[in-house]
């Protein structure tokens, strides 16, 4: 077995590894059915998947995929995790945190944007808009401010050109 480790999955990925790992699904028609994902998906990734699964071992695996739950709930701020930050963010508040302290917090125990902007509509009662400019904004995220802003204006062009086509 391999004790390289293992590289971070992709919600496709994981969708695959967890009929295979946790439904037991040996076949790409069985991964179809059970991910409900075309089978053209299946196969693109089942060659790697089960080269990596049989690599590093189902337990490896069921390591990854529980990792890879534990993250999606962070992102969708529905875990443990997130309840212990908001938590942790009220704490922080009411010793005299600012805003900026709490975007440091929750940015240094791994949520992303999307989740102080949640953080701040929670925290806050800011609505979502207000909330995505002051992360947008905001000193603490200032090093993803010009790739985000190029990303916001190609964004935009594609949408012009879209509506432009039809």
């Amino acid at each position: 077995m391999s004790t390289a480790p293992l590289p971070p999955l992709t919600d496709v990925q994981a969708r695959i590894l967890r009929a295979m790992v946790r439904e037991g699904a040996k076949s790409a028609g069985e991964v179809h059915t059970a991910t409900g994902l075309s089978l053209a998906a299946v196969r693109a990734e089942l060659t790697f998947l089960t080269g990596l699964l049989f690599s590093h071992g189902k337990q490896a695996w069921e390591a990854a995929l529980t990792a890879y739950d534990h993250a999606a709930e962070r992102r969708l701020g529905t875990g443990p995790d997130w309840e212990a930050a908001l938590a942790a963010s009220r704490a922080l508040q009411a010793k005299g945190g600012t805003r900026e302290d709490v975007l440091f917090f929750l940015r240094r125990a791994g949520f992303g944007k999307v989740e102080s902007i949640k953080a701040l509509h929670q925290l806050e009662g800011l609505p979502i808009a207000k909330g995505k400019e002051a992360v947008h904004l905001s000193a603490v995220w200032s090093d993803r401010y010009r790739a985000d802003e190029a990303f916001h204006d190609e964004l935009e062009a594609a949408l012009k050109q879209l509506g432009e086509q039809e």
